[in-house]
C-alpha cells in the first residue's frame, strides 16, 4: 500500500510534466552500470560467450529478481521516476528479427551486419524466434509486475539505425547517393515493421493506472506512447535527413498521442526540424561522455523548451544539476541522472 501511494504521487508529477504545469523540474535517478546489459544478473553467463546468442538462450523467468530489485531501488531512491520493466533492453531486438546475428561482447550484445544483403531486396522479419521471445517477456512482466510496474518498450532502434545494422553504416551512406529509391523503400519497410511491433507491444501490455510508460526512459504517459531514435542521423547532412528521414519521423510522431525522439549532441542540427513536428511531444537529449558540457548545450536546450517537453539523461554532477535547474524552465523539464552511486551523492531538488 505504501509503494502504491508513492507511485500515485509520482504519477501526478508526470501528469503535470506533460501538461507543463510542474512548478519544479522532475528529477529521477537511474542506477547501475553505464552498459545496460551489465545491470542484469540474468545475462552474466551469456556476455562474452564465444558463439552468437539465440533467442532461446534467454530465460525470461531468470529476469524476475533483476526486475524486482530495480523496482525496489526505484521506490526507495528513484525520486520522480516510475519504474517500468522492459524486455531485456540490452539486445538489438529489431536487427535480430531482420536476420542479424547477435554477438555477445564483454559488456553488451551487438548486431552483426548481414553479409551479402541486397539493397534492392525487400526487408522483412526473417527470424520470428526473437519477436516471440520479446512477447514472452511482455507476458511475463504483465503477470509478475501487475500493480507494481508495467511492461514497456526497451531500446528499439529506428529505421535508419536498423538499416545501418543490417548493411553497415558506411554502405548505407553510399546507398543514399547511389540507390536513393531503394534506400527509401527499405526505410519505409522497416518503419512499417517498427510501428506494427509497437502496436502489438501496446496491445499486449496492460495499462498502468490508466496510462503507459515510455519504457527505457521510465516516464509515465496518460495515453499510449512510443519513443524512437535514429543515431545514424549524426552522420548525415541536413539535406540527406530531409530527403530520407523527416517524413518517417513525422509518421512515428503521429502514431500515438505521446511521442518522444532520442538525440545525441551530434544530431543537434535536427532540432529546428523536430520542433516543427507538431505531434512530437518531447525531445530526449543525452549528455555524452566526451561531448559538450551542460553550459555549452544550454542554448539548444532552451530552444527545445520553446515548443517541446525536454527530457535529459546523463551522469550529471551536482554543478550540472544546479545549472540546468537555474538556466532552464521548470515546466516540462525531466532530468534523469544516471549514477553508479547512491542517491545521497546528489541532493533532492524540490
Amino acid at each position: 500500500m505504501k509503494n502504491e501511494q508513492i507511485i500515485k504521487r509520482r504519477l501526478e508529477r508526470h501528469k503535470d510534466f506533460w501538461k507543463k504545469t510542474n512548478n519544479s523540474p522532475l528529477i529521477g535517478y537511474s542506477f547501475g552500470n553505464y552498459f545496460v546489459s551489465k545491470r542484469f544478473n540474468a545475462v552474466d553467463n551469456l556476455l562474452g560467450m564465444e558463439r552468437c546468442v539465440r533467442a532461446d538462450d534467454f530465460n525470461v523467468e531468470s529476469f524476475l529478481h533483476d526486475y524486482d530489485s530495480m523496482y525496489e531501488q526505484s521506490i526507495e531512491e528513484g525520486a520522480d521516476l516510475v519504474f517500468s520493466a522492459c524486455p531485456f533492453t540490452g539486445l538489438p531486438w529489431m536487427e535480430s528479427m531482420f536476420g542479424c546475428k547477435v554477438i555477445p561482447k564483454e559488456n553488451s550484445f551487438i548486431a552483426s551486419p548481414v553479409l551479402g544483403a541486397d539493397f534492392g531486396k525487400e526487408i522483412k522479419i526473417v527470424d520470428y524466434s526473437w519477436s516471440e521471445k520479446y512477447y514472452e517477456f511482455i507476458d511475463f512482466i504483465n503477470k509478475n509486475g501487475e500493480g507494481r510496474y508495467p511492461a514497456a518498450q526497451p531500446i528499439l532502434r529506428g529505421p535508419g539505425d536498423v538499416l545501418a545494422g543490417i548493411f553497415g553504416p558506411e554502405e548505407l551512406i553510399f546507398c543514399f547517393y547511389d540507390y536513393p529509391e531503394h534506400a527509401k523503400l527499405r526505410l519505409n519497410e522497416i518503419s512499417d515493421v517498427f510501428l506494427n511491433f509497437i502496436k502489438k507491444n501496446l496491445e499486449k501490455s496492460k495499462d498502468f493506472f490508466g496510462g503507459y510508460s515510455m519504457g527505457f526512459y521510465p516516464i509515465w504517459c496518460p495515453g499510449k506512447a512510443l519513443w524512437f531514435q535514429d543515431d545514424i542521423t549524426a552522420l548525415l547532412s541536413p539535406e540527406l535527413y530531409d530527403e530520407f528521414f523527416l517524413s518517417i519521423h513525422q509518421r512515428m510522431a503521429n502514431a500515438y498521442e505521446y511521442s518522444m525522439i532520442h538525440l545525441h549532441p551530434g544530431s543537434f542540427y535536427l532540432i529546428d526540424r523536430l520542433l516543427a513536428i507538431d505531434t512530437l511531444k518531447a525531445i530526449q537529449i543525452n549528455k555524452d561522455i566526451g561531448g559538450p558540457s551542460v553550459s555549452e548545450m544550454l542554448p539548444v536546450l532552451l530552444n527545445v523548451q520553446s515548443k517541446k517537453n525536454l527530457v535529459l539523461w546523463g551522469d550529471f554532477t551536482d554543478d550540472d544539476i544546479k545549472l540546468l535547474t537555474s538556466g532552464l524552465n521548470a515546466e516540462g523539464l525531466f532530468i534523469i541522472v544516471h549514477s553508479d552511486y547512491k542517491r545521497n551523492r546528489l541532493k533532492s531538488i524540490e
